[in-house]
């Protein structure tokens, strides 16, 4: 009887990674150098329903966006892939700052960065 049932998870789990209702990050952000007061951008994009940036303070909100000069510019979407963009201006408060982003999808959720 377990064998069955692992067997049975097993099919489940192919047949979901199959017909791509896992979230999955295609394109991560990545990580660079750059000089003080210039614009850096990253650039995510994935199979899901939903892209959310995060960073090491936690996703990104109004307030995180006005205290660390971050814009965050949404790409254009087709069914089932997200990609957006988002820019922050290099300064001394941002180094070191872990940028990342998340694809949420209807049942799971796949992170990079």
């Amino acid at each position: 009887m377990a064998l069955l049932l692992q067997i049975l998870v097993y099919l489940v789990i192919y047949f979901l990674r199959t017909t791509k209702a896992f979230p999955k990050v295609t394109d991560p952000p990545v990580s660079m150098s750059a000089l003080l007061d210039t614009w850096v951008s990253f650039h995510c994009e994935g199979e899901g329903d939903t892209l959310v940036w995060q960073t090491s303070e936690g996703p990104v909100t109004d307030e995180i966006k006005e205290s660390r000069n971050i814009s965050i510019y949404p790409g254009i979407t087709t069914p089932g892939i997200v990609n957006s963009t988002l820019v922050i201006l290099a300064k001394y408060e941002n180094d070191g700052l872990i940028i990342g982003c998340i694809i949420i999808g209807s049942s799971m959720i796949d992170s990079a960065g």
